[in-house]
């Protein structure tokens, strides 16, 4: 299941909290569930989180054009498994292996699918990869998914992959609505307590 890891021997009570926390989560998505489902698919992904003050972790990220929080959500369907805040002078997929192992010409549209393996000099291995790309009015558009699933490549990406983005709705949901970006405390650790308590409350919403 996802959780927090302190990096430092003696965890801060806060920190302890938060990480208890993190896990209900895991085990309130596990109890939506009569019986196991016979596939998941967890959906990834970092959002910019404004800040004003002097917040601790607080640095400039160029794409968001604002000094922000890079937190990054783990939702499976519409229920949140994580909600992990992070500073923002990293990478957008930091932690997420990490985390992963805790879890479980012509003017018309031309697309070409294909796969291989592929390996970052990061990975401890090589993995899947479906590749899709296709010719716009806009230019050449080209997209890489890192996949385990068995699909065959344009099923995977229209049928399963595609439909993710609507996370996005779902992180928007909790941001505007139940003030996810009330990251006001100096402490980071504060913080991320404050974020659990909005995930918490869209699991209760939900």
């Amino acid at each position: 299941m996802p959780v927090l890891v302190c990096s430092s021997l003696y965890a801060p009570p806060c920190m302890l909290r938060v990480v208890r926390l993190s896990t209900i989560l895991v085990d309130q998505f596990i109890a939506s569930y009569d019986s196991p489902p016979e596939e998941i698919t967890l959906d990834f992904d970092p959002t910019d989180d404004q800040i004003h003050g002097q917040q601790e972790g607080r640095f400039f990220h160029g794409h968001y054009r604002h000094y922000c929080f890079l937190p990054l959500y783990v939702f499976c369907g519409g229920q949140p498994l994580l909600a992990y805040l992070r500073p923002s002078n990293i990478d957008g997929a930091k932690h997420a292996k990490t985390i992963t192992k805790l879890l479980e010409v012509t003017g018309e549209k031309s697309r070409l699918f294909g796969e291989t393996n592929y390996s970052a000099k990061t990975w401890d291995k090589a993995r899947r990869m479906i590749i899709k790309t296709e010719r716009l009015d806009q230019g050449l558009n080209t997209r890489f998914v890192v996949t385990n699933l068995p699909h065959r490549p344009q099923e995977l990406y229209d049928d399963v992959y595609a439909m993710r983005g609507d996370m996005e709705n779902r992180i928007k949901e909790q941001q505007l609505m139940l003030f996810a970006d009330r990251t006001s405390c100096h402490d980071f650790q504060a913080n991320q307590f404050r974020l659990l308590l909005s995930t918490f409350a869209y699991v209760l919403m939900d």
